[in-house]
């Protein structure tokens, strides 16, 4: 034990140097995602190294502070973890170590979820929205009949809609998915939708089909910025775009260029529409509206109409499945710190064997033997859960700005939810005490004469 003390300032000092050299490898303007997830393992095993370091000066205030206010089963628990620390410095690491990724996985997707809702908020601006059923949510893929078309605008109670026309084209580069966009400058020009650009002084240039903007993936992974060209394959050939603005994106991790509808039935000669949004006359109400249009639709093609709130609700559905996984990380890892906390407490079940007996000899009963193994267990658990706290923040820092940006070129806003900061003190203090029952039990009903005798 005393050895092993005297290794913790090292391993302080080998935490902070290898903190240091991860953050740097993050640093590293590098689009590798290798790199990037050694930089959030050396973060991790850095914190890990310094949880012991960091346990003894904690167990130092909490002994003496503990007595007055919790008695002097607190102190005694304190000082039991302190006496152990080979054995519960390792624990209480593993148990910090996991209940931090929950941290921080958690972290990561409620940012993520409250970034695509805020920009679902400033993108579905219509009432209705109509399209075609496709395989893929992302990609309108069919086109909706000229038949259909006209009978659907031409329904009672539209005050006005916006056309869609997403097609994949050609480009040196490659595919690229295209939107030809109908609208006018107040849909246009929603509150925090451009990234890069003035959409107010881009929109003339832009209905002219002078220029094009491109959404935030696709200037990532193209390295494009405002004033780039991109080059498209049209049926005119070869014809050269300038980028005017950067805009917020989640619906595709590839990107896409989107230029006026104008412009794109000069160069492609293509009339179809992919999908519109109906903007109710005033007055109107939007479930009858859509009745109506159902109605105009017929049975001449399968369309789905959706009003604004049913297709957000959608897309959030679509989000939470997509995530629903990580609810199977965050409990296997907790899996795997419970083994690593009954593992050692059993360890220290046979080291304080002697002393647990002298306890029993003293007066002690099974229920005081019970309630100090609980309150060791349950302060390992409430110090692992606190240290978590910083550790997953860290980590959910590093999956938002830079595995996730590398990964799809999206930027996020990180979003601290303090639901999540106390579940994960919840799931530390539980699983602790769930893995301190069986040693505990055991403990308490050992017989001291022959714990005694044993020693």
């Amino acid at each position: 034990e005393a050895r092993w003390r005297s290794l913790t300032p090292y391993s302080a000092a080998g935490g902070a140097v290898l903190l240091l050299v991860s953050l740097g490898i993050l640093a590293i303007p590098t689009r590798s995602l290798v790199i990037s997830f050694g930089g959030l393992l050396g973060i991790l095993l850095g914190f890990a190294m310094l949880v012991p370091p960091i346990t003894i000066i904690l167990l130092k205030i909490i002994a003496p502070s503990s007595r007055r206010p919790l008695g002097m089963m607190a102190s005694m628990a304190a000082r039991g973890v302190s006496a152990s620390l080979s054995r519960t410095a390792v624990a209480i690491a593993s148990l910090t170590i996991a209940v931090s990724i929950t941290v921080g996985i958690g972290t990561m997707v409620q940012s993520f979820r409250g970034t695509v809702e805020r920009w679902l908020n400033t993108t579905l601006a219509a009432d209705i929205y109509i399209s075609p059923p496709s395989l893929v949510s992302s990609r309108l893929q069919a086109t909706v009949s000229p038949d259909v078309f006209d009978r659907l605008v031409s329904s009672p109670g539209i005050e006005r809609y916006t056309t869609f026309r997403s097609v994949e084209v050609d480009s040196p580069q490659g595919p690229v998915r295209l939107v030809a966009l109908d609208t006018d400058l107040t849909t246009f020009n929603r509150p925090r939708r451009f990234k890069d650009g003035d959409p107010a002084e881009i929109w003339d240039a832009f209905q002219r089909g002078e220029t094009v903007i491109i959404s935030e993936p696709f200037a990532y992974h193209q390295n494009l910025h405002v004033d780039s060209t991109v080059t498209l394959r049209t049926n005119q050939g070869e014809t050269d775009f300038r980028v005017a603005g950067v805009y917020i994106d989640y619906s595709s991790s590839q990107g896409v260029v989107m230029m006026a509808r104008g412009a794109y039935d000069r160069f492609w000669s293509d009339r179809g529409v992919s999908s519109l949004s109906i903007y109710a006359s005033p007055g109107i109400d939007v479930a009858d509206l859509i009745g109506t249009l159902q109605q105009a639709a017929g049975d001449q093609q399968e369309l789905r109409i959706r009003s604004n709130a049913d297709l957000r609700e959608a897309s959030l559905q679509v989000f939470d499945r997509s995530f629903a996984i990580t609810s199977v990380m965050r409990v296997l890892a907790i899996i795997v710190a419970f083994v690593g906390v009954l593992s050692a407490l059993m360890a220290v079940q046979l080291e304080r064997r002697r002393e647990l007996g002298t306890l029993r000899a003293l007066g002690f009963t099974q229920r005081q033997i019970w309630a100090l193994i609980t309150s060791q267990t349950g302060l390992m658990g409430l110090i692992a859960g606190v240290l978590s706290l910083p550790i997953g923040l860290a980590l959910a820092a590093g999956l938002i700005f830079v595995v996730n940006r590398r990964s799809f070129g999206w930027s996020m806003d990180m979003q601290i939810v303090p639901e999540v900061l106390l579940q994960a003190v919840a799931l530390s203090l539980v699983a602790a005490l769930l893995a301190g029952i069986y040693p505990a039990i055991r403990m308490a009903m050992s017989p001291p004469a022959e714990s005694l005798r044993e020693e």
